[in-house]
């Protein structure tokens, strides 16, 4: 676990939630990028059900004794409502993480920047 990240931008960032959130200790470093809680499309289950299990893996993760968890978000991008969702979800758990915000939308702009500050939290 100490020597693994992931991180992912966009789609690749909720594939990162999903995959941390349902493997928790697996890794030490995560990094999601432009994603956080979504509703895309019709809903078919129970909201509060899908709130419920995704916060209950949510504190198993938050004692699985990870190092980092960075999330980034441009403010005019699409998903910022789904960053700040996310934010509010991890703040009522006190889920511990860090949160970078910058101008702009859901472009390669924003990811350099990001990624070209994340990475050196990894070598440390």
């Amino acid at each position: 676990m100490d020597n693994r990240a992931i991180a992912g931008l966009s789609m690749g960032g909720a594939h990162t939630q999903t995959i941390t959130n349902n493997n928790p200790g697996m890794f030490s470093y995560i990094g999601v990028f432009s994603m956080g809680i979504m509703s895309m499309g019709p809903q078919t289950q129970d909201a509060a059900k899908i709130e419920a299990e995704r916060n209950a893996k949510l504190e198993v993760l938050k004692k699985s004794g990870y190092k980092l968890y960075w999330i980034a978000c441009g403010k005019d991008d699409f998903v910022y409502k789904g960053v700040v969702t996310l934010r509010e979800t991890l703040d009522k758990l006190s889920f511990k993480y860090v949160y970078r915000e910058s101008t702009g939308g859901h472009t390669w702009a924003n990811w350099r920047i990001y990624l070209s500050e994340f990475a050196p939290m990894l070598f440390k």
